[in-house]
């Protein structure tokens, strides 16, 4: 489905991803897939969109390449932290049930974030890339930012890094920080 989109977003799917190590990969311009359970996601290219809905965790099973939005929404974790991926555009994840884990090779911009645990992003793995965020980061538990030679700049002051009543709840290892928090950020 190079360069056509693909629609695959009815609530009963069930891809059998998550039962035997199966991995599902989509080629396409704007996809939309939805997973009545866990998704194990192979290899994607993607030259438009990506959104992605699982009734349990999304985990990638190969390298994500995105030119569009990336938009992922799991009932449990969501694990994306395959070495090579790239996300062009905004990346938006909510896991209701889990942690969030992010890599990009370079620069990456954040959208909407929303964890009930922790979240972890590795960016900038081959070049000195920036982090950068045009939505609202929710984490309920400990933010850990990776951007070796590179930026990291957060400044939503609505951003609600873990609950202030622990040490670290956001880690930063990059060139320059600026982190706005709209509570006691720890």
């Amino acid at each position: 489905a190079i360069g056509n989109d693909v629609t695959l977003n009815n609530a009963s799917n069930d891809f059998d991803s998550d039962d035997n190590d199966d991995t599902v990969t989509v080629t396409g311009k704007d996809v939309n897939i939805r997973n009545s359970d866990a998704f194990n996601l192979g290899a994607q290219t993607i030259s438009g969109n990506l959104t992605v809905q699982a009734g349990g965790s999304i985990e990638d099973g190969g390298v994500m390449d995105v030119e569009g939005t990336t938009t992922l929404t799991a009932t449990g974790r969501v694990n994306m932290n395959n070495n090579g991926s790239d996300y062009t555009g905004p990346v938006n994840v909510t896991a209701e049930g889990g942690k969030i884990s992010l890599k990009d090779d370079n620069d990456i911009e954040l959208g909407t974030i929303s964890s009930a645990g922790t979240f972890s992003l590795t960016a900038s793995r081959t070049t000195t890339g920036t982090v950068t965020q045009s939505g609202t980061i929710t984490v309920a538990n400990r933010t850990a930012i990776t951007n070796s030679g590179g930026d990291v700049t957060l400044n939503n002051e609505n951003n609600d890094f873990g609950d202030g009543s622990s040490t670290n709840d956001v880690q930063v290892t990059a060139a320059n920080v600026s982190i706005k928090n709209s509570e006691t950020l720890e």
